[in-house]
């Protein structure tokens, strides 16, 4: 009859459409190929555990995202959701239902090495997905291998993993398992892995999304419902999010659609305003309208994920476009943190650049024809290898040179000689804090300090508001103990206020302390002298004012022979002699023998505790500050000399400079004055 199919084509199901690189039936995976790919997640293994070993033990953990998760698996194991690092229940921060699960594995071990050593093993483990995807699409082993390879080496992942501990660090390997699995037609495990990554952090449903939208462009039987599926399980993970648990848990502690005000002040704003201006999102996918900063480093964003695979993602584009909504979501954010890769963010984009460069791969080869695919794609992943190493090279985690990197890491993944000098004087300081004991901390030691009931970011003192929010921070009413480094800190004076109002309301006292750091400790007997007043008078006598506000009254003259990484006292002498209206600081210079700085130090006066505003006037105030040498300084004998500075009250006390001495010259071209020398002398 005219117009009516064939009775076999109007019974055929829709052909998938990937079989266009649909490859040659593949021989299953034998023991070699096992064990190559074993040994290569090991490798990362112990690259990565090693590294984050060694920043934990040096202390180059500088921000409170590793602390904070670590006290959130500890008080979930005695059944509690509060969270004093962040300074509020964190299932009203960010729903990581992920870490239920895993306290009663890592709570224990009470170590926050538990949580980083658990997080590079579950990134690990994302390059099994990685070689079954490829290994599926190409048939080819070398090839499959090398995308493993590929997803270990890139750097994203390593930044990941070394920037603190991150929940969504446990979306990655689930999220490329979910992408194997559905592509595949296996819905009902796919669903189970999508469901695992959706556990770890509220936007992975965002990403489930994107891959909902994969599934239904598959157009293999089953797909419609899996994709149904995939979404309803992404919208019940936002809702929980954000219907239920933000609003019961928090009451503006976090304002993070605060990040999102250029595009409206709801979201039902900002997706109106997406939905309105599409060419305007898709421009701010790449650019930032008024500020040239940001554009670049979102333009780097994209160039970071392409070049260490190659390129080979944009010729399996659609899975890159599965990633869109998690890709608007950061790079729509006025948060630069959220438009570079040395972060925790591209955690849930990651899996969608690998499984793209898989698929990319496959297309390419297949390209060439039947006779020579294997070459071509063998060809393909040496070409891409070499990019990564490159890549690597030039912005890696571990050996990068932070080229063509606008924004590098905050983090050091490597001690430098000031880390190692000072890791024996910090642990001792950890060391003197009772277990029990309510503290507060300064980023580099909230880690050491983080499984405990009690523990108190300084920053929130300092700024007076919580993280990303208005909110005012409430001051703690009972604290044992504070550590920290003291002699830069203060931008403000309502900072000092608060910080020195808890320190009189709590009878906090200098319990020990070097170079800047200070450990106050509740009515501590054994004391360490910082700023009080002078006892006597110094052995050298100088009388020179600053600003015709305070008077440096003289020094104690330095005289020691040390061996790297003991402490040199130097010992200075002050008074008020007029109202203060600035910070004054000292730059503290070790000169070698030929007057070249080997060594600089840069504090306020009175560990900007006790600053010059607070003294009696006319009345002498000794300050006693403990420097710590550098290991780096050969044997040989070593001139101190320092200069005064001043940084103005207000807003931001970081601007300023030399203070206007009484004596022009100070008998010294560089207005610095001299305070003796020491010897560096290793023991043989």
């Amino acid at each position: 009859m005219k117009g009516r199919r064939p009775a076999s084509a109007a019974g055929s199901k829709p052909k998938p459409r990937l079989k266009s690189i649909a490859p040659p039936p593949a021989t299953p995976a034998g023991w070699f190929e096992r064990l190559t790919l074993a040994l290569l997640i090991t490798a990362y293994l112990g690259v990565y555990g090693t590294a984050v070993w060694v920043k934990h033990r040096y202390f180059l953990y500088t921000d409170f995202d590793l602390a904070i998760f670590t006290q959130a698996i500890d008080r979930l194991a005695h059944g509690s959701f509060w969270n004093s690092v962040r300074g509020m229940n964190w299932l009203g921060d960010h729903s990581s239902l992920i870490l239920i699960p895993l306290a009663p594995l890592l709570a224990p071990f009470k170590n926050p090495l538990a949580l980083l050593w658990a997080q590079t093993l579950v990134l690990a483990l994302g390059a099994i997905p990685a070689y079954r995807l490829t290994r599926r699409l190409t048939g080819d082993p070398v090839a499959a291998l090398s995308v493993a390879l590929l997803y270990l080496m890139f750097p994203a992942v390593g930044y990941v993993n070394l920037f603190e501990f991150h929940p969504e660090a446990f979306a990655t390997a689930p999220l490329l398992a979910a992408i194997d699995d559905l592509s595949d037609g296996r819905w009902r495990r796919g669903l189970l892995f999508a469901a695992l990554a959706m556990l770890a952090r509220e936007d992975v449903a965002l990403a489930a999304l994107g891959l909902a939208a994969f599934v239904l462009w598959l157009r293999r039987p089953g797909a419609r419902a899996t994709a149904a599926r995939l979404a309803g399980l992404a919208t019940v993970s936002l809702a929980l999010t954000f219907l239920i648990l933000q609003p019961m848990f928090s009451r503006g502690e976090a304002e993070y659609a605060r990040m999102f005000g250029a595009w409206g002040q709801t979201p039902g704003t900002v997706l109106a305003n997406l939905a309105t201006h599409p060419w305007r999102a898709i421009e701010a996918l790449f650019s930032t309208p008024g500020d040239p900063g940001d554009g670049l480093l979102k333009r780097e964003y994209w160039l970071h994920l392409l070049l260490p695979v190659g390129a080979l993602p944009l010729a399996a584009p659609l899975l890159l476009l599965a990633a869109l909504p998690l890709l608007l979501l950061h790079l729509l954010s006025s948060r630069p943190q959220q438009h570079a890769i040395a972060f925790q963010y591209t955690a849930a984009v990651t899996p969608f650049v690998i499984a793209a460069a898989a698929f990319g791969l496959a297309r390419l080869g297949r390209a060439f024809g039947a006779a020579r695919s294997r070459l071509a794609t063998r060809v393909l992943v040496v070409v891409a290898l070499a990019a990564s190493g490159f890549a690597n090279y030039q912005f890696g985690p571990l050996f990068g040179h932070s080229r063509w990197q606008h924004r590098p890491p905050t983090e050091r993944s490597r001690p430098d000689d000031a880390a190692r000098r000072l890791r024996p004087f910090r642990e001792r300081l950890v060391a003197r804090i009772p277990p029990d004991a309510a503290t507060i901390a300064s980023f580099e030691y909230l880690p050491h300090l983080s499984a405990r009931a009690e523990l108190h970011s300084m920053h929130h003192i300092l700024s007076g508001v919580y993280t990303f929010s208005s909110r005012s921070y409430p001051v703690p009413e009972r604290i044992d103990a504070m550590i920290g480094n003291q002699g830069m800190e203060f931008r403000n004076a309502a900072s000092r206020e608060r910080l020195l109002g808890l320190i009189a309301r709590n009878h906090l006292r200098p319990a020990d302390g070097f170079d800047d750091a200070v450990l106050l400790l509740r009515g501590a007997r054994d004391t360490v002298s910082l700023i009080d007043v002078a006892p006597r008078m110094p052995q050298r006598v100088l009388a020179i004012r600053f600003d015709d506000e305070i008077e440096l009254v003289g020094v104690d003259p330095v005289s020691a022979v040390v061996q790297p990484g003991e402490v040199v006292t130097l010992i200075t002498y002050w008074a008020r002699r007029a109202p203060v209206t600035q910070l004054f600081a000292t730059n503290t210079f070790v000169l070698d023998s030929t007057a070249q700085p080997r060594q600089f130090r840069a504090r306020y006066l009175g560990y900007g505790l006790f600053t010059a505003e607070r003294w009696r006037q006319d009345v002498v105030m000794r300050d006693t500050y403990r420097l710590v040498v550098s290991g780096t300084l050969p044997d040989g004998k070593y001139r101190v000399a320092f200069r005064v500075a001043h940084r103005r009250f207000g807003n931001d006390d970081r601007e300023g400079g030399l203070a206007h001495a009484s004596i022009a010259a100070l008998n010294e071209p560089d207005q610095s004055l001299q305070m003796g020398s020491f010897e560096v002398r290793r023991a043989r």
